[in-house]
């Protein structure tokens, strides 16, 4: 699952752009007020493309990836992970707004020279960051809090498991590591808000191999009660913030090498297409008042987060820096 992930973001090369990290005392001060208003959203930034090297793959500048926030209109971009944190992913924000768990990408380095991706756990203003998985042995990635703030689900891609992906649950404070799901490859989970389910993408397995095709599934927050949700080529289920709407990415039938936002309501009936472009469009997040819903597009040699209303009206991009891809947007939850 994680390569139709990283299928989306695409190959791109660029020209060259600009990227302003800091802000005056003014520009702090109405960005809080628009954040508070309106949420933040995080997302994730590579470096610029450098070059191609001799086997045609990209070369990029050192920056890696990085952590980025940004008011809900797209203003107030600034870096949340220090310089040094180059391999950072998946933002996710905790229900108070005040935190953000992500994954770093070779966080664990085995004996073999293995390199592992863990969970972390950072504030929201980009200080404190900690360790939430342990090593173990294999990728921990893609965290989602628990409405209650006491839980993290994510996705383990261990060794034990057979390197199978599954769904995993934690406790915040990264004891009590709970094993969900048990079958095919699993990934992106998502609380619904009440907490009492777990939205999450299933490929399923025949005779040990991958069908090549996932779906989307719904659990109970105990891992019980699986059942199948969809029926197309679907992954990066997002919750509405009423808990009535799914919406989610979807390889469409006429071109499988782009995906598309769908939404569909929670008991799997009243499929809807949002996007209809020629781009890849993926990972869809919920603003905080569920009228507007921020994606990645994913278009020739571009990345960029765009913006869109609920029902798939006034596309936006927010983040227009045509060198620096963007992916993986998180909407901060309402002020409380």
């Amino acid at each position: 699952m994680r390569r139709l992930m990283l299928l989306v973001i695409g190959v791109m090369a660029v020209m060259s752009a600009s990227v302003v990290e800091g802000a005056s005392v003014a520009d702090v001060g109405s960005s809080e007020a628009r954040a508070k208003r309106d949420g933040l959203i995080a997302f994730v930034r590579w470096g610029a493309v450098s070059g191609v090297d001799a086997r045609g793959g990209l070369l990029r500048t050192p920056e890696g990836q990085r952590i980025y926030v940004m008011n809900a209109d797209g203003s107030g971009q600034r870096r949340l992970t220090p310089a040094a944190t180059k391999d950072a992913d998946y933002p996710a924000w905790s229900p108070d707004g005040r935190k953000v768990a992500f994954s770093r990408d070779g966080a664990f380095t085995s004996a073999d020279g293995t390199a592992y991706a863990q969970i972390y756990v950072m504030n929201g203003d980009g200080s404190g960051q900690r360790k939430l998985t342990r090593p173990d042995d294999g990728s921990q990635f893609s965290p989602a809090w628990s409405p209650d703030g006491r839980k993290i689900a994510f996705v383990g891609h261990r060794l034990s498991d057979g390197f199978q992906e599954e769904i995993y649950v934690v406790n915040a404070d990264g004891s009590g590591q709970r094993r969900l799901t048990r079958t095919g490859e699993n990934s992106s989970p998502a609380w619904s808000p009440d907490g009492r389910k777990i939205a999450f993408a299933r490929e399923p397995t025949r005779a040990g191999v991958d069908s090549g095709y996932s779906h989307i599934y719904v659990m109970n927050a105990d891992g019980s009660g699986q059942r199948r949700l969809t029926t197309g080529e679907d992954f990066d289920p997002a919750w509405s913030p009423d808990g009535h709407k799914i919406a989610f990415s979807r390889y469409t039938a006429h071109n499988r090498a782009y995906t598309q936002i769908f939404v569909v309501n929670a008991d799997g009936s009243g499929l809807r297409r949002l996007t209809h472009t020629t781009a890849a469009d993926a990972h869809p997040t919920w603003s905080p008042d569920g009228r507007k819903i921020a994606y990645t597009q994913s278009r020739d040699i571009y990345s960029d987060i765009y913006v869109m209303n609920a029902d798939g009206s006034g596309q936006r991009n927010l983040t227009r820096t045509e060198a620096y891809p963007e992916y993986h947007p998180a909407w901060s939850p309402a002020p409380r």
